[in-house]
Order: structure tokens, then C-alpha cells, then sequence
């Protein structure tokens, strides 16, 4: 049987929709932060010194990096590492995949070790790595992950109904507020640039609390990574955004994405001379709102935070696999 296919980054990109499509047929992995958007712009952001180790076969995908990590040595790790949430392989036949990643690892033994994230403790691609790789290697778990999923099942009003009585009470005195200061909404699907609407999103990450305080995203690599999925997304229609507006000003904004029925929530933040509006729940509002008239079923919160779990319902936990030689 042949080996796996190398891929160049340009060949990678190409493919990019394959890969995707072969993505969102996994369970038990984080399936949006695996998808190419994701893990591109992460590598873009974060790792762009660094070759990729792309590779594909009968059985799907593999997309990982290389660098020299101190006592890991020469290791391979999934192109986006930061958060541990993306896993590096995809393919809908968890034992076959597993295995390709084997005759991938044979093919290039220059390596010491292999980190793998993304993945549920009790998927079966996590199963099948420690089947194909506990009699000859070392494996040590690493890192979990938290993150919050909201069901859009049932609309607007499905949703509103699965949520607490005090929940629904403070949106609403939030909604009344942002309506009797005459806040605005604009929402976006698509756009002729994207680049006149990320400096917007830009301007309002500097006024809110985080960009006041230099914990926001409006500079260095976490700028890098937003701005690069707007680019690659934007032109695709699988970017979603908000802006809250008043006296012709931006005052909030809220960013994401889709994948098949899946909105992943990026980033949101407002103007801190507007907190007492509560912009931040009508954003995520209005945003479920326009979520539920597309038909999307899930909106993914992204890594848990306390406030998010009065929006989310579902939890999903993700660990790491470190494999030694």
C-alpha cells in the first residue's frame, strides 16, 4: 500500500475545502477550531517561521508543525497549539487514521516527540492512537480543555425557553436600554473588503476595557490571527459580525464564524464609556437571533468562562496526547 501524500503549504491550501468537508464528518473532536480557517490563521499568527508537515491518504488528513522544544526535542504539534484546541488529523475511520499517522511518522523519523490535541477522552480516535502506538512508544496525557455549545434547536424562542427566569429578565431591562438610548445593530454576512470592517472591530477593541487595560486583541499575534480569519473567510461568506452603533459610532461589535451548522463565537467587546448598556449580552442576543432566522443548530461559546454558562447548555471537553519515541 502506498504511503501518505505530502503536501506543500500551497497544495494544503488548495485542498483546504476537502479538508474542511472531511473535518466535519469526526465526532469527539472539537470539529470547527480543526478546520483550515482556524488552524491556517493560527499558523499564520503564531508559527509562520515554521514549515508545515501536512500529509493526506485514504484514511484523511494530517496538518502539524516542527520545531526543536526544549526536553521534548524535535517535535510535531498540531498548527494550532496555543489553546490545545485544534486536533491535527481528520478523517471519518478513527483506526485507519491513527495508522496513517504511523506510516507518516515511518516515512520521517526525524522526530523525538508528537503532541495531538483536540480530542474527547472517550472518542474512538483517541482510543485508536493508544492502540497503534502504547507497544512501542511512550504516551503521556496532557492538557484538558473546556468549552460551551449553545442548541439553537427551536429558534429564538426555543432557545429564550430553555434559559433561567432571571436570564431572561436582565436581557430584556438590556434590551430596553440599549432601545430607549437609540443603539443600533448592523449585521453582516458578507462584504466587498474586509479590511474596512476589521479596523472598525479594531477601534472598539482599543476603547473597551481589555484594549485599555493592553489585554485585548488589537495588536501582536492575536491580531494577526483575527485579522487572517476575516481574510480567509469573508470572501467565502463564513464570516458573521455585529456592530452596535450609536450617534453614527461604533460602540460594540461581535465576531465569528461558521462551519456547516456551527457558529464559533471569536471575540466581542464594546466601549467602556458604555458599560451600563450591557452591550455585550444584546450583542450575543441579537447575534442568536440572526443565527436562528439562518438555520444555524449550534453556537459554539468557545473555552469555558463562567459567564457563558448562562448562554451555553452543552460542554465539551477536549484533552492532548503526547506520544514519545
Amino acid at each position: 500500500m502506498d504511503g501518505p501524500r505530502v503536501l506543500s503549504l500551497a497544495e494544503f491550501e488548495a485542498e483546504a475545502g476537502r479538508f474542511d468537508d472531511t473535518a466535519a464528518t469526526m465526532s469527539g473532536v472539537d470539529t470547527y477550531c480543526s478546520s483550515s480557517d482556524w488552524i491556517l490563521a493560527a499558523r499564520h499568527a503564531f508559527h509562520s517561521s515554521l514549515k508545515p508537515r501536512v500529509f493526506s491518504g485514504a484514511a484523511g488528513y494530517g496538518a502539524l508543525l516542527a520545531d526543536v522544544q526544549g526536553s521534548l526535542g524535535r517535535t510535531l504539534f498540531p498548527m494550532e497549539a496555543s489553546w490545545c484546541l485544534a486536533c491535527p488529523l481528520v478523517g471519518p475511520e478513527p483506526v485507519a487514521l491513527a495508522y496513517m499517522l504511523r506510516a507518516y511518522l515511518l516515512m520521517n523519523p526525524a522526530w523525538d516527540s508528537l503532541l495531538l490535541a483536540g480530542i474527547e477522552e472517550s472518542a474512538p480516535l483517541f482510543h485508536a492512537l493508544l492502540t497503534a502506538f502504547a507497544g512501542d512508544h511512550r504516551l503521556y496525557q496532557g492538557v484538558t480543555v473546556s468549552r460551551l455549545k449553545a442548541d439553537l434547536g427551536g429558534g429564538v424562542d426555543g432557545y429564550m425557553s430553555r434559559r433561567s427566569a432571571s436570564f431572561r429578565n436582565n436581557l430584556r431591562r438590556a434590551l430596553r436600554r440599549c432601545h430607549e438610548a437609540g443603539v443600533t445593530f448592523q449585521v453582516h454576512r458578507q462584504a466587498e473588503a474586509w479590511e474596512p470592517h476589521f479596523a472598525r472591530i479594531m477601534a472598539v477593541e482599543q476603547a473597551s476595557w481589555k484594549g485599555l487595560s493592553q489585554q485585548g486583541v488589537a495588536e501582536g499575534a492575536m491580531r494577526l490571527f483575527y485579522e487572517r480569519l476575516m481574510a480567509r473567510q469573508v470572501p467565502l461568506g463564513r464570516s458573521r459580525w455585529i456592530f452596535a452603533r450609536l450617534d453614527n459610532q461604533d460602540i460594540g461589535y461581535l465576531l465569528g464564524g461558521v462551519l456547516g451548522s456551527t457558529f464559533r463565537g471569536y471575540q466581542f467587546s464594546f466601549d467602556e464609556s458604555y458599560r451600563n448598556l450591557s452591550l455585550g449580552n444584546v450583542l450575543q442576543y441579537h447575534m442568536i437571533q440572526e443565527l436562528c432566522h439562518e438555520g444555524i443548530g449550534t453556537y459554539d461559546l468557545g473555552v469555558e468562562m463562567d459567564y457563558k454558562r448562562a448562554w451555553g447548555e452543552h460542554e465539551q471537553i477536549t484533552t492532548s496526547l503526547l506520544i514519545k519515541r
